[in-house]
């Protein structure tokens, strides 16, 4: 039977949004902080109705400044304000990267849109006279058991007046603490690094749609030029999981049964550990000789630390 659905797929692959449009979700109880531009125009959806969402607007300068936006400042608390003073790690992750941006918290006015009544679906639409940093929250309080009134996500949509016509310029979103070294890894290229036990790995695809392969060898063993790389056979056998995820089942294994690394946090939840990494071989068997492949990118980055060059590697592929 032939379905003509419009939910089924016309044409797979294509972007979702168009050029110069960018979706960001609020979490229910949350903030979002976003970079404006002069001119960009902003959507704010109600998902689910029933939602209050407050904005905080910094100028160029890091004061408070709501005009910027044509939004009026509400006398109440800010809720915004109560967000930031809670000691979870979402929370104090936020305040750290405000401050970073030298953001007069204090003295931050806020507005509000929608209201406990508005319907599922609501839309407001704000136009932005001038650069400027802007919070958006959904702001609630734990839902007691006796009720039905929890936090709900919003979804905010950015048009920009200026449209960067290379997605790769993607704006990234900010490292969590201030990173040691930050690379950008070109398309269809491979990059190897030596990191320390305790060190931090934020892997971020800035425009999305690009799968990445990760690969890990122990350093103390090559020097001894003994090669023990990341294995996903030992991984599963010991996690009982396809893929390791944050908690106890965590941790990646090489051969010698010694975790490598541990996934402390992961938004992605699609990946694959069975297969290897592409290869010269498969390009070459589609009538695509001499095209870059993931195989020898690693194997090429990694050949200053010792490891031999490979016809095919064994690795994590995460699909983003």
């Amino acid at each position: 039977m032939l379905n003509n659905s419009s939910a089924d797929i016309k044409e797979p692959g294509l972007n979702t949004l168009p050029p110069g449009v960018e979706r960001y979700v609020v979490n229910g109880g949350g903030l979002t902080g976003v970079q404006i531009f002069p001119e960009d125009n902003i959507e704010i959806l109600n998902n689910e109705g029933n939602q209050i969402c407050e904005i905080s607007v910094f100028n160029k300068d890091g004061k408070s400044e709501l005009s910027i936006l044509n939004l009026k400042e509400i006398k109440s608390e800010s809720e915004i304000k109560k967000i930031l003073l809670k000691k979870n790690e979402s929370s104090l992750t936020a305040l750290y990267q405000l401050k970073k941006r030298n953001l007069d918290i204090a003295k931050a006015k806020s507005s509000r849109v929608f209201d406990k009544n508005t319907n599922l679906g609501e839309k407001v639409k704000l136009k932005s006279k001038d650069k400027c940093y802007c919070i958006f929250a959904a702001p609630g309080s734990e839902m007691l058991i006796h009720e039905q009134n929890p936090p709900t996500d919003l979804t905010i949509f950015v048009k920009r007046a200026k449209i960067t016509k290379d997605k790769e310029h993607s704006v990234i979103p900010d490292p969590m603490f201030s990173p040691k070294n930050e690379i950008n890894i070109d398309r269809q290229t491979a990059i190897a690094f030596q990191v320390k036990e305790g060190d931090y790995i934020q892997v971020i695809s800035p425009a999305g749609r690009q799968c990445s392969d990760f690969v890990a060898f122990d350093t103390g063993k090559l020097d001894k030029r003994i090669e023990k790389g990341l294995d996903w056979q030992t991984t599963r056998t010991f996690m009982g999981n396809t893929f390791p995820g944050p908690g106890l089942f965590s941790k990646f294994y090489d051969t010698d049964h010694e975790p490598l690394v541990e996934v402390i946090r992961d938004t992605v939840g699609r990946h694959d550990t069975f297969n290897l990494a592409c290869t010269s071989k498969y390009y070459e068997d589609a009538g695509y000789f001499g095209h870059p492949n993931c195989s020898d990118n690693l194997s090429n980055s990694m050949e200053k630390f010792g490891v031999q060059k490979k016809k095919r590697l064994a690795c994590n592929k995460s699909f983003f």
